[in-house]
């Protein structure tokens, strides 16, 4: 969740697209460019942030983990609506770090269901 957290946090400073705008001036996409995207990229790094120290409540760090795997999907979805008020333009290498958030949050939430299950188990057999 930390390097989930890293990257979101990169995404602020770092383009996912880059175009010309109506005008022909180069333009790059970032989550600056709308105030949603500006407010989903910061909570959900903050929502990242606050779920590592979560971990003696496994089952809301799980539903956190499912919420964030949610606004990352939305914040996707704004960020490739943004690049088409382009008129041309590249996806950047940096959009790559909205995939890898995904990556991460996915291989946090399986970490922490088996954690849940293991615990479980351990305390059927006591």
């Amino acid at each position: 969740m930390l390097l989930a957290a890293a990257a979101t946090y990169l995404t602020l400073i770092l383009p996912f697209y880059s175009g010309l705008n109506l005008e022909g001036k180069l333009v790059d996409v970032l989550p600056q460019a709308s105030i949603v995207l500006l407010i989903l990229t910061c909570s959900l790094g903050s929502l990242l942030l606050v779920n590592i120290f979560l971990f003696k409540h496994r089952n809301w760090q799980f539903k956190i983990c499912m919420f964030a795997i949610f606004i990352e999907c939305v914040n996707i979805f704004l960020l490739i609506r943004e690049d088409n008020k382009l008129k041309e333009g590249n996806f950047s290498l940096w959009s790559v770090l909205h995939l890898l958030i995904l990556f991460f949050i996915i291989k946090a939430s399986m970490g922490i269901y088996k954690d849940d299950r293991l615990v479980r188990e351990s305390n059927r057999l006591r």
